[in-house]
């Protein structure tokens, strides 16, 4: 898969849990709602730190090719 395409795809991945994020908060306050927020963070940390690797890989990519 290109790394254009993993990063587009991790950016949108991220844009759905901030989505939920805004949902989850207008719920009652209730031990499932706890659930989900803690699930979600995990998988939105997750996500942000894919996404820094893979524009840390993008930027060394286009710094060598335009070393070339």
């Amino acid at each position: 898969m290109k790394l254009q395409t993993q990063i587009s795809k991790t950016e949108a991945n991220i844009a759905f849990f901030e989505a939920r994020f805004a949902l989850i908060e207008h719920q009652p306050d209730s031990i499932y709602k706890q659930a989900q927020l803690k699930a979600y963070q995990a998988m939105h940390k997750q996500l942000s730190d894919q996404l820094e690797k893979l524009l840390t890989k993008q930027k060394a990519l286009r710094a060598r090719n335009n070393s070339s």
